[in-house]
């Protein structure tokens, strides 16, 4: 059954993101930068629909803040979704709420919602989509529809402007490996490592960046005691906290961002580049 008319979303309009922080664009092979990369993802539709993106990087890396900002440049609306364990069909499809007087009334889901109206679905984690959700996706990003078994078998068909953006960190605990099948159904796919040239844009203390990659290596290296990710977003934190609460208590802040058995390896390296350098 195909879908009625629909009335236009109204409250989507309050989901167009406003001010956000500014964002330096990393740099792509064919002198282009990422931000011009997602813009055309989105403006050239070789099938009539924006291009299905897949941004693949470690967490803080800017993936979410890149989406931001081209969804603010873009005057779109953005739903941004964590997938984990618990996620449900319903939340993506939607499901019947209980409404006063013992009846029930049809409520959609942000998939559902969007792919009416048009917007931007940013799925985090994709990775960690269980196999039912999955199956869901996959006729979304296929054949732009879905059909609404648990309603009326009312038949969704994306609006012209519904994108869906999926991150993901392979390194993440709960995660696995993406499988090929869902990969193939991503035609723009973007790799978001931590770019060193960004964060010399970013980070005033060229230190704390030396800081931070010899970390890096300690935790690439599984003979080291460092696990937890160095993310660019941790750097920005320690040097807005530093300016508010000084250095002790913003580096102090740091060191309780890793696990208790990382905790001294992080401190004698932070005196060895921070707290000896910063006369």
């Amino acid at each position: 059954m195909k879908a009625p008319a629909r009335t236009p979303d109204q409250e989507l309009k309050k989901l167009i993101p406003k001010k956000v922080k500014k964002y330096h664009p990393r740099k792509l092979p064919g002198d282009k930068t990422d931000i011009e990369v997602l813009k055309k993802a989105f403006k050239k539709r070789p099938n009539g629909h924006p291009q299905n993106t897949l941004l693949i990087g470690p967490t803080g890396a800017g993936k979410t803040h890149a989406v931001k900002k081209v969804a603010e440049k873009l005057k779109m609306p953005i739903i941004r979704v964590n997938l984990n364990r618990m996620t449900t069909v319903e939340d993506f499809v939607g499901q019947w709420v209980p409404e006063q007087g013992g009846n029930f009334k049809w409520e959609d889901g942000v998939l559902t919602r969007l792919m009416k109206n048009g917007g931007l679905l940013m799925v985090d984690e994709i990775n960690a989509a269980p196999p039912e959700i999955l199956f869901v996706l996959h006729s979304a990003l296929d054949f732009r529809e879905i059909t609404l078994t648990q309603k009326d078998g009312e038949i969704i068909e994306a609006n012209k402007d519904f994108w869906f953006i999926a991150t993901m960190n392979p390194d993440y605990k709960g995660t696995s490996e993406l499988n090929e099948a869902l990969r193939d159904r991503f035609k723009v796919i973007l790799e978001y490592p931590y770019d060193e040239e960004v964060e010399n844009r970013v980070i005033k203390d060229k230190d704390l960046i030396k800081m931070a990659n010899k970390l890096r290596k300690m935790s690439n290296n599984p003979t080291k005691d460092i696990r937890t990710p160095v993310s660019t977003r941790m750097l920005i934190q320690y040097e807005e906290n530093k300016k508010v609460f000084g250095e002790k208590l913003a580096l102090n802040m740091l060191v309780n961002k890793f696990k208790k058995e990382e905790r001294r390896a992080v401190k004698e390296i932070a005196k060895l580049h921070l707290i000896e350098n910063d006369d």
